[in-house]
């Protein structure tokens, strides 16, 4: 990862980043990004091509939403939101798996996933 983009991802308040290890290589990166004094988080995560299908998107998924949960203490309700390409359908059936309400984003090739959550 260059290293201004590990700077952005880990040291500010506003954001957290996690990275999925499989056998002492980066299986994945996930990131909530959360503006202060706000009880929205975007998400975005990655899965290396070859470790698809193996659980490590939804233990991102689940540690992100942990996060989420632990970050805003005085917030009743959260809402989780993440952006997906209409064509990439494991992402879009990992989200709603996880609760998530997927709608289209017109004109445009993403899905919008939202999700409230209760703290």
């Amino acid at each position: 990862m260059p290293e201004r983009l590990l700077s952005q991802c880990t040291n500010t308040s506003e954001q957290f980043a996690i990275v999925a290890m499989r056998d002492a290589s980066i299986a994945g990166v996930g990131r909530a990004y959360h503006p202060e004094g706000g009880a929205t988080f975007d998400l975005a995560f990655v899965v290396r091509d070859i470790d698809q299908s193996k659980g490590i998107g939804k233990a991102l998924l689940a540690a992100l939403i942990l996060h989420a949960k632990e970050r805003t203490p005085r917030y009743r309700n959260v809402i989780l939101t993440g952006e997906v390409l209409r064509e990439n359908e494991k992402m879009l059936g990992l989200f709603r798996s996880e609760g998530f309400s997927i709608t289209a984003i017109p004109y445009d090739r993403t899905m919008r996933a939202v999700r409230s959550i209760t703290v």
